[in-house]
């Protein structure tokens, strides 16, 4: 970081004192970089002849730009070394047809795609599919048959696909291994192969970036004509303006009218008004109430590859002989392998799948109104109270329900179950979310409207609401195995059973508990970096400087540096490595006495604690040691030692995850008691909920176009870190001219147009101008780059003051020989 030279950080940490802003996640540009043919297959590399259409289809500002099909302009670079540093000024990162043998800095791309950095792997064959191989996704030959498929890929901005062909070498991914990791198939071949598939943001780990595979170059190049826009083309471009735009999709499918009585099928009048609530961008979409976009999807074939390219399949009102035991069959392993259902069973006579998923409507209700709490009658589209059944109708058994993982979600007015939820692997293994209704018309029929003002229509989103965002928060601790001295100290051992209870206790942690997030707890056999990343948090009993190796310790460091949550419970200087090595090791015995503190830890959602007992060992650690760590002391016993602390999201340092430390394990185990919730479960019970919520509360927004410079490159500005109060950042520039002469506006306020007609000044007077200079190359196109780091001020009156700020840089290779970046905007966060 330039402190020493750029006057910017001395200036804008100044400017916090009386303004400051924050930031919401999205961008006006998406770079994406690859090898170029210095090191990988000549012609096929990154800037290699054969994939020259579908770079200039991706720079043609038609298709991608802010009058193009997708509104994001997309950058190519090529890649002569891959480095961390390379790495991290791109967006996507591409490997197209690149011979394993050849693969550079592997590490350096799983870091880069597993700490948030969107991947896409253009992995033909066995022989081409390195990095793929090692996150579990590797290749076999395919039979070269045309690909067919939905969306995101086959129906899209870039318009509708079908016949998508392979040629030369070709592959597919093992279907099994793919959906077990979570992935959505995308495309499938005429006999039955996965011939490409994605994951989206968060899907492949919790801080992973999204991911496209498609399993032969040959199908976004040499057969893609971008002139004419045949399949391939549309296929290909639907494809990366799915990773450009970053816009969550959710595809919902249910089957056409030729498979179910026409009226009730999935297109039919009777759920028609459900899909257009679905449709609406207001209820979903980037800013609807649940930030996530519906697409639609009509199901002629219920073959269960076909329906694992569908997020979430509804069964509205199918009678059970239409359904045969082979299409019960399919969607049963479609639910077993991650798909989501919404089954409106109706009566005992149309509940075919819910009797093989073990869930029989057992009789008709009287049909009395319905009740319950979240997340069906509580949730994103308010409260509802009262939702009618009418025609036929049925109830549902409890004990059935729960015998399988289920909850009761509403029951009537005569104590008629009518409606159960499952969450994510609740039904068993890898299964999905699942949602049954004893009668359809819950959902559709003349008496649920979505203006609402109509219970059953809050009801029946607050229910695809839940589908839609069901992920538990999934904790990870060592085994047995790795932590066997600890005796009853590793995360399976019976000293721990109650606290991994009371995480995955929904009346806690729950749709309907006290803190509405899931809590799922898993002990791990292996302790690496890309096991990890499976994870949201890692828990540390008594393990790390004991049972644990130095590589292991490096790689949790590494998991919470790159985004992943810790709660480390190291009771004394001989279980503190990971601390340690963050800067924050136990420094001794504490005296034992009782310990306080304020919220989140000491009042939260559970309650208010006081006088947190310790027993057996206990440590403390150094007050300077957390302050000078940006974090915050949680817990001070009777004498001033500090027996906890945390950091929020970000504030170890950017990107960091939530870290909190206890120095006693018994505070949080045998001294708390679940059931009479005494003081030191009420404090437990917070810091868990702390754990999965200590979120950054700021907002960053890029905006505006920046002007490109020399080559066409134009230079890119990132705000990285919490721009949450007293928390660590940095601004950084990249792309420009190598040692261009500049200088950055900061302003109170955005969007402010006219510079030139291809360039425009985003920050609107008025400025503060800070002068400034690139490092790089003088002179070398995109090599130049800038960078700034701070604290922001801690002064609650700052919170919510907006502070933008733009790049401009003197480049003869510029339109008016001046090259800008779009513009950023953050408000600090409390």
């Amino acid at each position: 970081m330039k402190l020493s030279k750029s006057p910017l950080a001395a200036v804008v940490t100044a400017a916090f004192s009386f303004a400051f802003g924050s930031v919401a996640e999205g961008q006006s540009s998406y770079v994406i970089g690859g090898p170029d043919n210095s090191i990988s297959n000549a012609s096929w590399g990154w800037d290699g002849g054969l994939l020259a259409g579908l770079r200039e289809a991706l720079a043609d500002p038609d298709n991608f730009g802010p009058d193009g099909a997708v509104k994001t302009k997309i950058q190519a670079t090529s890649l002569s070394e891959i480095t961390p540093k390379n790495l991290s000024e791109l967006d996507a990162f591409v490997s197209s047809y690149w011979s394993d043998f050849q693969v550079q800095n592997e590490e350096a791309i799983l870091n880069f795609f597993l700490s948030g950095g969107d991947l896409i792997l253009l992995q033909d064959g066995p022989h081409h599919d390195r990095i793929g191989s090692l996150l579990g996704l590797g290749v076999v030959e395919s039979d070269g048959s045309p690909s067919h498929g939905i969306a995101p890929l086959f129906h899209g901005p870039f318009g509708t696909a079908s016949d998508v062909q392979q040629a030369g070498a070709t592959g597919c991914l093992g279907l099994e291994n793919m959906l077990l990791l979570f992935g959505q198939v995308a495309a499938i071949n005429e006999s039955g192969q996965v011939t490409a598939a994605y994951w989206q943001r968060g899907e492949y780990s919790p801080s992973a970036g999204s991911l496209l595979i498609i399993n032969d170059v040959d199908m976004v190049s040499t057969l893609a004509d971008y002139h004419t826009m045949n399949d391939n083309a549309r296929f290909a471009l639907n494809g990366f303006g799915l990773l450009a735009a970053r816009e969550r999709i959710h595809v919902i499918g249910g089957a056409s009218d030729s498979i179910v009585d026409g009226s009730w099928s999935w297109v039919g009048s009777q759920l028609q008004p459900f899909r257009q609530a679905l449709l609406n961008p207001e209820n979903f979409g980037k800013d609807g109430v649940v930030p996530q976009r519906v697409v639609i999807e009509e199901v002629d074939d219920l073959e269960f590859t076909w329906l694992c390219q569908l997020d979430t399949f509804v069964v509205p009102y199918w009678a059970d002989s239409e359904m045969s035991d082979w299409m019960g069959g399919q969607l049963a392993a479609y639910l077993a392998y991650g798909g989501n259902l919404l089954l409106a069973n109706d009566s005992p006579s149309y509940d075919k799948l819910g009797d093989m998923l073990g869930v029989s409507t057992i009789a008709n209700s009287d049909g009395s109104p319905s009740n319950g709490t979240a997340p069906l009658f509580e949730g994103p589209f308010g409260s509802a109270i009262n939702v009618e059944q009418s025609g036929t109708k049925g109830r549902l058994d409890a004990g059935s329900i729960q015998a399988v993982g289920g909850h009761p979600a509403a029951m009537n007015a005569s104590g008629e179950v009518t409606a159960a939820y499952w969450g994510r692997h609740e039904h068993g293994g890898f299964s999905g979310s699942m949602i049954i209704t004893a009668d359809v018309n819950m959902i559709a029929g003349p008496q649920t409207t979505f203006d609402f003002a109509n219970d059953n229509g809050v009801f029946a989103l607050n229910a695809m609401a839940f589908l839609m965002q069901d992920r538990p928060y999934r904790v990870a601790g060592p085994d047995a195995d790795l932590a066997p001295g600890s005796g009853l100290w590793n995360w399976e051992a019976g000293t721990l059973a109650e606290l991994r209870g009371a995480m995955e206790n929904q009346d806690f942690f729950g749709p309907a508990g006290t803190v509405r997030q899931r809590i799922t707890t898993r002990k791990v056999t292996e302790v690496n970096r890309l096991y990890l990343s499976s994870y949201n948090a890692f828990v540390s009993p008594y393990w790390a400087g004991v049972d644990s190796t130095a590589e292991q310790v490096e790689a949790v460091v590494q998991f919470f540096l790159n985004g992943g949550d810790l709660l480390l419970l190291q009771d004394s200087s001989i279980h503190d490595e990971i601390g340690a090595a963050l800067g924050i090791p136990t420094i001794g015995d504490s005296d034992g006495t009782p310990f306080n503190g304020a919220a989140p830890l000491f009042d939260g959602p559970f309650g208010t604690a006081t006088d947190v007992l310790q027993a057996g060992a206990t440590g403390q650690l150094s007050a300077t040691d957390v302050t000078d760590h940006n974090g915050t002391i949680a817990g001070l016993s009777a004498t001033g030692e500090v027996i906890a602390a945390y950091w929020r999201d970000g504030q170890y340092a950017p990107n960091a995850g939530t870290m909190l430390i206890v120095t006693d394990l018994n505070a949080i185990t045998t001294s708390a008691d679940f059931l009479t919730m005494d003081d030191n479960a009420v404090f437990t019970l917070n810091l868990v909920s702390a754990m999965a919520d200590l979120e950054c509360n700021g907002s960053v927004e890029y905006y505006g176009m920046g002007c490109p410079g020399t080559e066409g490159l134009t230079p890119t500005i990132r705000f990285k870190g919490c721009s949450s109060r007293g928390n660590p950042f940095s601004i950084d520039v990249a792309h420009g001219l190598g040692g261009a002469l500049g200088f950055y506006l900061l302003g109170y306020s955005g969007r402010m147009s006219a510079f030139h007609k291809d360039c425009e000044i985003l920050v609107q007077t008025p400025w503060i101008l800070l002068p400034t200079s690139l490092d790089g190359p003088f002179g070398a196109a995109g090599a130049g780059s800038d960078s700034f780091a701070g604290s922001l001020p801690v002064g609650l009156g700052l919170a919510g003051i907006p502070f933008n700020i733009q790049g401009l840089f003197v480049d003869p290779g510029a339109s008016r020989s001046v090259s800008t970046t779009e513009a950023l905007e953050f408000v600090i966060g409390e």
